[in-house]
């Protein structure tokens, strides 16, 4: 076979059947203490049961390399069961524009997970071969069905969780000025009882996490400033943790990593508005995060068979994202006739993430890093005319996405989205009210050139309200020169991605609505 020639083929049929009963219960009370303190309390609870959770899949594929064929036909049972409850108190005390708070919380949850798979093909007979018919049949006795159980790839697991949570604030407010600092702190305890054929444990973690958060905010009629900062912490799942191996999917095999750490996420948000006499406002924005210890997912590839290996792992550094944008929106004319929106942003990605590597042992894959670069460029236009009953807008949106890589096989990714038209909304005669748009929307520098495409919209609706305003009729058209298409497009460390969608075709509809309101009764 050449290099290039398929690897595998794959059939797969699947069925799901599940049954969820959940039940919640939050209470919540306060009181204003006569010397003007505020003193608060919540209370909390849930119960949630996923049982049956059952999947049925059966699956054929074909190593074309290795001549070789594996059929599967596999019962996952999945029930579980959980329930949560916690408490919380705060209190709050106003000295002058000051406010100082503080906030404690205790919370409980508990999670029961049975994750069975049963591969019934063991069995032979009926189960050994690709019959559609009888997906969900399983074996008469118990005991029979035991015999399938995939030991290497079952798991249960119980996990206690318990959260202790404080919330000191410090608030300013005055004159036009805002200020307010958070720091909460949590201590999370956990406990997981955790069985499957290589593991047999009960493992405990302790951590305490401090998310800090800073807001300010200060305004006038001419100028309004706001800045924020904000801490998040995510651990992974202890769950994640144990040191197992799930090759349930012979062409997706999944291997835990113990080893991951804490992702920690640094946001900050920033804007300045002016405002001007015509009450026209322009506004400049900076947003951003940085991420450190990101779960990142190392691949392996197997040029043989066509599997794929994941183990999570942490990227200790290179994720961040940047976004400006300026936003104009005003008046053009001293008579309020002619308007403008417009908005400039720019959206910069780094994207790091683990590259694919080829024949090799997940567990001893180099740690060779993925770098992508993504900037998307957008600008939106919006000029408009308003004079009675009668509003004309023409509008301009265009977006160019560019991506690069540090990887050899990397190509410099150009695409362009660009869409431009007007809409209309007039009153007619008779009280008829008329609603149309017309846009072109055009598509450029796609890997598939069936995606490169310009697509002529049309929309249309008419109106017309009777019974003093309560009865409305409504005919609208959808999409009338039939031309839609939806694309999405996404670049990222680990690849890219173009997904083309069929949308809902165009259509003529009415709507018939009736507003019913009653006053109450005069005293």
């Amino acid at each position: 076979m050449t290099a290039d020639s398929p690897t595998n083929r794959s059939q797969t049929i699947s069925l799901t059947k599940f049954r969820t009963t959940s039940v919640n219960e939050n209470l919540m009370f306060g009181f204003v203490l006569p010397w003007g303190d505020m003193l608060g309390f919540n209370l909390n609870g849930s119960y949630t049961s996923n049982k049956p959770q059952d999947s049925f899949s059966l699956s054929n594929n074909e190593y074309l390399r290795e001549n070789k064929n594996d059929l599967r036909r596999v019962y996952a049972d999945s029930h579980n069961n959980s329930y949560n409850y916690g408490a919380s108190a705060n209190y709050s005390v106003k000295l002058n524009n000051w406010q100082v708070g503080l906030s404690q919380a205790y919370n409980q949850n508990m999670t029961s997970t049975n994750q069975l798979n049963y591969r019934l093909e063991r069995l032979g007979g009926l189960y050994n071969r690709f019959d559609q018919q009888q997906l969900d049949r399983l074996p008469s006795t118990r005991d029979s069905l035991l015999l399938a159980l995939d030991m290497q790839n079952s798991k249960t697991y119980s996990l206690l969780t318990r959260q202790y949570k404080g919330e000191p604030t410090l608030r300013y407010n005055h004159n036009n000025t805002y200020f307010s600092v958070t720091l909460p702190y949590r201590l999370v305890r956990e406990r997981i009882n955790y069985r499957c054929a290589s593991v047999d444990t009960t493992a405990v973690r302790r951590k305490w996490l401090v998310e800090p958060s800073l807001f300010f905010n200060k305004w006038n009629d001419k100028l309004e400033l706001n800045a924020s900062y904000s801490l998040n912490c995510s651990q992974p799942g202890m769950e994640s943790l144990m040191p197992i191996d799930n090759d349930i999917n012979p062409l997706a095999r999944r291997v835990n990593n113990p080893n991951l750490k804490t992702s920690v996420t640094h946001n900050i948000n920033s804007y300045v508005n002016f405002i001007f006499k015509n009450k026209s406002i322009l506004s400049i924005a900076l947003n951003g995060s940085v991420y450190t210890d990101m779960i990142g997912t190392r691949t392996t590839y197997n040029t043989q068979t066509g599997a794929y290996a994941y183990m999570s792992d942490n990227v200790h550094s290179g994720n961040w994202t940047l976004n400006p944008y300026i936003v104009y929106s005003g008046k053009l004319d001293k008579k309020g006739l002619f308007g403008i929106e417009t908005r400039l942003s720019l959206d910069y990605t780094k994207s790091t993430d683990f590259d694919i590597a080829y024949d090799a042992d997940i567990n001893n894959a180099a740690s060779v890093l993925s770098r992508v670069y993504t900037s998307i460029l957008r600008d939106y236009l919006k000029l408009s005319f308003q004079k009675g009953d009668l509003n004309v807008a023409l509008v301009a949106d265009a977006q160019w996405r560019n991506s690069t890589s540090n990887r050899d096989n990397f190509q410099t990714l150009n695409a362009y989205d660009y869409n431009y038209g007007m809409t209309l909304s007039y009153k007619l005669p008779l009280g008829i009210q008329l609603a149309t748009d017309l846009k072109q929307y055009s598509r450029r520098g796609y890997g598939d050139s069936s995606m490169n495409t310009d697509d002529l919209v049309w929309n249309a609706s008419l109106a017309r309200s009777f019974c003093k305003g309560r009865l409305t009729l409504t005919a609208e058209g959808f999409d009338i020169l039939h031309q839609l298409s939806n694309t999405t497009y996404t670049v990222n460390a680990q690849g890219r991605t173009e997904v083309w969608r069929n949308t809902i075709p165009n259509y003529v509809m009415m709507h018939v609505a009736y507003k019913l309101t009653k006053m109450p009764k005069k005293k």
